[in-house]
């Protein structure tokens, strides 16, 4: 696959445009991107700027990789499982690496173009559905957890909403760009202390140890949980979701795989392990972004950021709404639940409606896939046809 030629890279820079609006959509996900992330720093100790600036540098190489919004996200199993039942730094790190060399067998077998000829159309549907309820039911809660006057607040989320539903088919106003403004506002309101909190601290890339205990536990812990969550969303429904949106410029999901791959071989300089995702691409897709110009324009900024002020910004992001955060993940959510208004017959809608009530009631997108595949060959049978 020839990937990194220059013909192909010059290929896909003339797509990207760099816009008010490609700016806008860079700021979709990131209600996704900065709760995971401060977590990860505080809970399981990883370096705030090292995550930022690889980040920024997985942004980068996809935008030249994807002529498509192509997120960049942590990989959530893992963060889960790291803020919930607590995994050192190194555990982390090392279940990144996991991830890495098995996405790298998965691209050398080119295993998922079998994975793409037998697996079900309706259930892919249904994968999509369910992870926009799910991010749509994290967005309302933390809109819904606040104090209901306040400067983050169920007010400020409302508001949000509003603001956002108003312009929702608007292809003038960046609204993630609006939001993500009025949410610097609000936080440097609140306490005008912080501005004064950012100093000149610049990240500079070094390579970390992690230990053989790590390795196994981060297998354990944080590689097994996240492997199928990786095959069925950041390589199976994120290209399912690239061609649907963008029929042209769709990523194939080999591609996908090899990229996802080389960007966690990073953590070996304390990057977080990272991901694609279908949600981060249907928030992007919907703020704005429609080009890779967006996600460089958003890895130069994650860059510049960690290089200038480092560990200082962290006070501020630690302190940006919730509220608003959780209006970019209402919309990320209802932009994938709505992948399935085209879905047909009863039998399907159950098969969908299935994997999500298995998966939201047991927390696990594995067992609500698996259901959903044996319906999907229940209902292929003469015996149920009959």
């Amino acid at each position: 696959m020839n990937l990194f030629s220059l013909n192909k890279i010059r290929e896909i820079l003339s797509v990207a445009r760099f816009d008010r609006q490609e700016l806008s959509g860079s700021l979709g996900d990131l209600g996704t991107f900065l709760p995971l992330i401060l977590g990860l720093s505080a809970v399981a100790g990883l370096s705030f700027p090292a995550m930022l600036f690889w980040a920024g540098a997985a942004n980068i190489a996809t935008g030249l990789t994807f002529a498509i919004p192509m997120p960049v996200q942590p990989m959530k199993a893992i963060a889960a499982v790291a803020l919930s039942e607590g995994m050192s730094s190194g555990e982390v790190y090392a279940s990144g690496l996991i991830m890495a060399l098995f996405m790298l067998l998965v691209w050398s077998t080119n295993f998922t173009k079998y994975l793409d000829k037998i697996m079900p159309k309706i259930v892919v549907r249904g994968i999509q559905f369910t992870i926009g309820l799910k991010l749509f039911i994290k967005g309302a809660q933390m809109i819904y957890l606040k104090e209901f006057i306040a400067l983050d607040s169920i007010i400020v989320g409302l508001i949000g909403i509003g603001f956002t539903l108003l312009f929702y088919k608007s292809n003038k106003v960046p609204m993630a760009l609006i939001l993500f403004v009025a949410g610097i506002a609000i936080t440097l309101f609140a306490d005008r202390a912080l501005l004064l909190s950012l100093s000149f601290q610049p990240y500079i890339p070094d390579m970390i140890s992690i230990g053989f205990d790590s390795f196994r536990g981060g297998f354990i812990k944080g590689a097994i949980p996240q492997l199928p969550l990786t095959l069925l969303n950041s390589v199976i429904a994120v290209s399912a979701l690239s061609y649907s949106l963008f029929p042209k410029h769709g990523a194939a999901t080999r591609k996908i795989s090899l990229s996802v791959g080389l960007m966690n071989l990073t953590c070996l300089f304390g990057a977080m392990p990272m991901c694609h995702g279908s949600g981060g691409l249907a928030a992007q897709s919907r703020f704005g972004a429609k080009t890779n110009g967006s996600i460089l324009l958003l890895g130069t900024g994650k860059l510049l950021a960690a290089i200038i002020f480092g560990s200082s910004l962290l006070p501020i992001v630690s302190a940006f709404p919730e509220s608003l955060l959780g209006v970019l993940l209402i919309i990320a959510g209802l932009e994938l639940i709505l992948t399935v208004k085209n879905v047909r017959g009863y039998f399907n809608i159950i098969i969908v409606l299935v994997i999500a009530t298995i998966t939201i009631i047991g927390s696990s997108l594995t067992i609500g896939f698996s259901v959903g595949v044996i319906l999907y060959l229940i209902g292929r049978t003469k015996f149920f046809r009959k």
